[in-house]
């Protein structure tokens, strides 16, 4: 409320016109004799109304136009895109080959694993398998947000990769039955899962989420009970498989990769994590901007690709060697060799387009 007594609704005052009309209605109700909260009850009604109807306004002329936005949009980023792909062809080119290379491989290698499956092994096989064909994927997610110039998510997307590719190396070390007790976890994770649901549930029944029923809860806790029987308390834990291969009750994912042997990557790990969070880095740092801090980036961007660009590279050549040395063959041996020249040369070229595209922003200060 003002000092001449006209309340300020929902904070409408910073629109000069909007107040004027606020205090013509209120001064004419309350020469009326109208009560100062039937006052403040009316002017509520009308500014609620005023607003849905000037949201539906604004929504139905967003909708009516969205084709001809949309195409000016899609326009300018293929444009974008092509201009991006015109700086980077070589290393894109070369990582989108080994990427299908690896998804190939990937697919015959199961069809001989499979074969050869046994008791010995089977748990280890179908672990190892499965984190191949999710780092295919994740590949390929990355490559797609590489050709759009979303270096950050790229980045954020290899820091999942670099987690597969450690958890394979430890299961790979452990052999059959660390395999099992990593496959085993997807219902430690799921009775957690449920547990944190059901403690939301009603909330989010608000929003049509049903509710587990007794029967599937109690499948849940079953299966929870038998695998805390069987491994133990420390089971209970979110790395709780890997607990007695590292000799750690609480393992946390710095051991993991230390036992890997690959904590030399924990800086890039880092790195590549504030884009994930909300950290004062995530909102101060971007790979796409060569000066930090020059500009605001709310979009793509043709810098920054050289990081998550190599280390999908070498993450990849990490996991399909974990693959291959499962049956070791004079084939296998030669495909791991490729591996490294691929890393080699993708490694190269990103580093020359890197190069090539910070020249520019010095010279230009916005490519």
């Amino acid at each position: 409320m003002d000092d001449e007594g006209v309340p300020h609704i929902n904070n409408p005052g910073k629109d000069r016109e909007v107040n004027e009309l606020f205090e013509i209605y209120y001064k004419k109700m309350r020469d009326k004799g109208v009560s100062q909260d039937e006052i403040d009850k009316r002017i509520r009604e009308i500014f609620k109304k005023s607003t849905e109807e000037a949201a539906e306004f604004l929504y139905a002329d967003l909708v009516e136009r969205k084709e001809d936005v949309l195409n000016e949009r899609h326009e300018y980023e293929n444009g974008f895109e092509e201009r991006l792909y015109q700086t980077w062809k070589t290393p894109l080119d070369l990582l989108e080959s080994y990427i299908i290379v690896s998804t190939e491989m990937g697919e015959s290698f199961s069809k001989i694993l499979r074969k050869k499956s046994t008791g010995s092994n089977v748990f280890l096989y179908e672990a190892i398998l499965k984190l191949h064909a999710n780092a295919c994927k994740i590949g390929g997610e990355i490559f797609t947000l590489l050709s759009s110039g979303y270096a950050d998510g790229a980045n954020a997307r290899w820091r999942s990769l670099h987690e597969l590719v450690v958890t394979a190396t430890i299961i790979s070390g452990g052999g059959n039955e660390l395999a099992e007790r990593y496959l085993d976890h997807g219902n430690i994770e799921s009775y957690h899962a449920l547990l944190e649901y059901q403690g939301h549930i009603d909330h989010l029944q608000k929003f049509g989420h049903e509710k587990f029923s007794p029967q599937e809860v109690k499948e849940v806790e079953e299966a929870h009970a038998k695998l805390i029987e069987k491994y133990g308390g420390e089971y209970d834990n979110r790395y709780g498989w890997a607990a007695k291969f590292l000799n750690k009750g609480r393992p946390s994912f710095a051991d993991l990769e230390e036992s890997a042997g690959l904590s030399h990557l924990r800086p890039f790990y880092r790195m590549a994590s504030h884009a994930v969070h909300a950290n004062p880095k995530s909102v101060l740092f971007s790979l796409g901007l060569i000066n930090q801090g020059e500009f605001l980036l709310a979009g793509p961007s043709n810098a920054g690709l050289a990081d998550p660009g190599q280390g999908l590279a070498i993450s990849l050549v990490q996991m399909n060697n974990i693959l291959l040395g499962l049956e070791p063959s004079f084939t296998s041996i030669i495909t791991m060799k490729m591996g490294e020249i691929y890393v080699k040369e993708i490694s190269s070229e990103f580093m020359k387009s890197h190069y090539e595209v910070a020249k520019k922003w010095g010279a230009e200060k916005n490519p």
